[in-house]
């Protein structure tokens, strides 16, 4: 499908912008009504949606971005941005280009996840972000592209990018997609797959490592189920802290 191609290029469509800027969605260059407010607001409780122009991003080139909404539900500061599907079979894409003057090692953010609860397949929608490093000849440095799952309050999510060679990028394509899924008829509004998502940075250390480094101190790490256990990828865990803080994450690899 058309949507899924563009996850795998690389290569720029238009413009540039420097690191990621408005990584945390808090500057629009329009806002206005969105006609599919009384559904998100009603059936998803989405807070405050409103369509709009997000600054330093682009939605898809071939229509307008209506499965794209800003919302005061954010991890950070005042907004964050929802992807979702729409018109049923509809999955919304946005698009960073930006400039890069070192190779980061991780890349990060926060999200939130509502999957479509109408499905009627035993595969659950997941929203996808991929990340391409590149230089102004096109040689692609690295790339890494993960899939998130269902989850109702925002979590961190932290990927260590998979560099392809030692050449320094100075370019950067970010791509986020509502969902590798359609809705099913039931769903309300033909609306499905919530993706929010906040605060996307880059980094040079793990979370971990800069907790080792700060005055507080990791008591201990537990599972959803509550379970003590070891650091692990690929899984929501918490990490517990001796200043009473609860910090709730995913490590990609």
């Amino acid at each position: 499908m058309k949507k899924l191609l563009v996850i795998l290029l690389c290569l720029p469509m238009i413009g540039f912008g420097q690191t990621i800027t408005n990584g945390s969605f808090e500057n629009w260059d329009t806002t206005y009504y969105n006609g599919a407010s009384s559904t998100l607001d009603s059936t998803f409780n989405v807070e405050n949606p409103l369509w709009g122009t997000l600054s330093s991003w682009q939605g898809n080139l071939s229509w307008s971005p209506i499965g794209l909404a800003q919302t005061t539900d954010s991890y950070d500061g005042d907004y964050a941005l929802i992807l979702h599907n729409w018109y049923q079979h509809i999955n919304e894409e946005i698009h960073y280009f930006g400039n890069l003057n070192s190779n980061p090692i991780y890349f990060s953010g926060y999200y939130k996840y509502y999957g479509d609860i109408y499905l009627l397949t035993s595969t659950s929608p997941q929203a996808i972000v991929s990340i391409c490093l590149y230089t102004n000849n096109q040689d692609t440095v690295a790339f890494s592209s993960f899939r998130l799952d269902t989850i109702s309050e925002y979590t961190k999510f932290e990927i260590q990018l998979n560099y392809l060679n030692n050449l320094i990028a100075d370019s950067v394509h970010i791509t986020l997609l509502s969902s590798d899924l359609d809705c099913n008829n039931p769903s309300p509004g033909l609306i499905c797959n919530l993706f929010y998502i906040d605060a996307l940075d880059f980094s040079n250390t793990t979370t971990i490592k800069e907790i080792q480094n700060s005055n507080k101190t990791l008591l201990k790490i537990i599972d959803i189920l509550g379970r003590t256990t070891k650091d692990a990828t690929n899984t929501p865990l918490f990490y517990i802290f001796n200043d009473g803080t609860v910090e709730k994450k995913i490590i990609i690899e």
